[in-house]
């Protein structure tokens, strides 16, 4: 028996021995790739130090050849967005200037002009159709330049967003409305007035398609499509919010104010304030990417921050200077599953090298850079029947597999108790309504009264020159009568000359009455 067992146990042995070496080998082929981060050799070496002269000059070719500028001055400052899979590209000048091109294969699609100001520009469900924000309206254009739609009813939108599993294209507009427009039937789903001031910047959650919104007076809000107030209210600054990103995560918010501050707050639970970092000017433009690197554009500067909301940071993890000091950053955007930001600026377009900024494997079935015409079919109908209701949209996302446990009778009681408050609140404004109209009583009715005067001194001054205007039409009716019936009898008759000698007996007559008027 003895000898049984110790055979069973040596080949047990002999076949975990197999198995470990096997998933060894295979571990290798299964294994995602390393972050690829620039990782110093010293404690004397910075990665702030590497410049982008530098990285072209060692990255392999495909990296090199994708640093690139484009000098565009004529049609600049540019807006820019990528596709959901990085593959190409969208730039949109503010003086009517729109391209997209495949930046990998340096593929002009198209360049058209508009002749309207661009505020911004957003690819859609794909690369086939894309939304312009012009100074009057907002325009849907297909990848040719051809106009599909032009919404008179969205009126001068600022800022677009994109929310591609609800097929909701998010405009915020000029009169501080928000507005959710579903692209897949062409109604607008709810419509929002934000009531703060006016809308400065504006970004979504990527992980529960809730909107965040900067004002001018340093609020900032979370809306949701089902609320017409927001869902979050914070005071971020004490001046205009200039820009504000969310982490790919959605833990994280980013907002930079006017002050020259640079504040990190916590999404989860608290909405406080977790650091706070001072710049040394007023920032621009932020973005973050797939791996939660921060970009911040100042002046002619673009820095990328690194785990800036785990522990206080002293500098940055990386810094691009642009050549010329007149060189500013308008709109900043990072290439999905490639180590590349995009940067629209006053002189056109820049794309700069940041290693580690990208997830190196992705999903086919979610978002694959080389799909191919028939795969981005397949993908686009598959979304639609995927479609998420916009109700769904919630800042908690882990509600929607709860069951409520309270019982009927309880819900129909809070739902009694939150409508009486509801009607509480709008009988205290009317009452505030009635008593501001009592006090103001006298003041109105002098208003009324001193307009009916006006109204009855204006129609009898209409009707004197109505009279007055009536009178001249019939003398000169009744002297060109005269005129033709003298022209029948006389042949060398100048009627010229008629009117002219009729209207200083007319004169003579009318002061004539005058003096005897005044005589008496």
């Amino acid at each position: 028996m003895d000898k049984k067992l110790n055979d069973r146990f040596s080949r047990q042995k002999m076949i975990q021995k197999i198995i470990k070496e096997h998933t060894k080998t295979n571990y290798k082929y299964l294994d995602p790739e390393p972050d690829g981060y620039i990782i110093p050799e010293g404690p004397t070496e910075k990665t702030l130090k590497i410049s982008q002269n530098y990285l072209k000059s060692n990255l392999p070719k495909y990296n090199s050849d994708n640093i690139f500028d484009l000098n565009l001055p004529e049609t600049a400052p540019y807006t820019l967005d990528y596709t959901r899979n990085g593959k190409y590209l969208i730039i949109g000048g503010e003086k009517g200037n729109i391209s997209i091109m495949d930046w990998r294969k340096k593929n002009l699609i198209i360049d058209f002009e508009v002749e309207k100001k661009i505020n911004d520009v957003k690819f859609l469900q794909n690369e086939t159709m894309f939304a312009a924000a012009q100074d009057d309206m907002l325009n849907i254009y297909d990848n040719q330049g051809i106009e599909l739609h032009a919404l008179d009813f969205i009126p001068s939108p600022l800022f677009l967003e994109y929310l591609p599993y609800h097929f909701l294209l998010v405009s915020a507009l000029k009169n501080n409305y928000i507005k959710y427009l579903d692209i897949s039937m062409g109604k607008i789903v709810s419509e929002i007035k934000t009531k703060n001031g006016i809308i400065s910047c504006f970004c979504q959650n990527p992980q529960n398609a809730v909107i965040a919104s900067g004002h001018s007076n340093g609020i900032l809000n979370l809306w949701t499509p089902n609320f017409s107030e927001p869902v979050v209210k914070m005071f971020a600054h004490s001046n205009r919010i200039n820009s504000v990103s969310i982490d790919n995560d959605g833990y994280t918010l980013i907002t930079c104010g006017n002050e020259q501050k640079m504040k990190i707050w916590d999404l989860r639970n608290s909405y406080k304030e977790i650091y706070t970092y001072f710049n040394p000017n007023t920032v621009i433009c932020n973005t973050v990417s797939q791996k939660n690197l921060l970009a911040i554009g100042y002046g002619n500067i673009i820095e990328i921050w690194k785990d800036y909301s785990k522990t206080k940071q002293k500098e940055p993890y990386m810094k691009h200077r642009f050549s010329d000091n007149k060189i500013k950053s308008k709109k900043m955007k990072f290439v999905n599953f490639e180590d590349f930001l995009g940067i629209g600026t006053n002189f056109g377009f820049s794309q700069i090298s940041v290693p580690g900024s990208a997830f190196a494997n992705f999903d086919t079935f979610e978002n694959n850079p080389y799909e191919t015409k028939n795969q981005r079919r397949e993908n686009e109908i598959k979304n639609l029947l995927e479609k998420i209701p916009y109700n769904m949209i919630t800042i908690n996302t882990n509600l929607i597999n709860k069951v409520d446990p309270r019982s009927k009778k309880v819900i129909e009681k809070e739902k009694e108790e939150e409508d009486k408050l509801k009607a509480q609140k709008i009988l205290e404004k009317q009452k505030k309504k009635i008593k501001m109209r009592l006090k103001n009583k006298a003041q109105h009715d002098k208003i009324l009264k001193d307009f009916e005067r006006n109204q009855k001194l204006r129609s009898k001054l209409k009707a004197m020159i109505e009279l007055q205007d009536n009178k001249k039409n019939k003398e000169k009716s009744i002297i060109k009568n005269e005129i033709k019936i003298i022209k029948n009898f006389i042949d060398d008759f100048d009627p010229e000359l008629y009117v002219q000698e009729k209207e200083k007996i007319e004169e003579d007559e009318d002061e004539m009455e005058e003096n005897e008027e005044n005589s008496k």
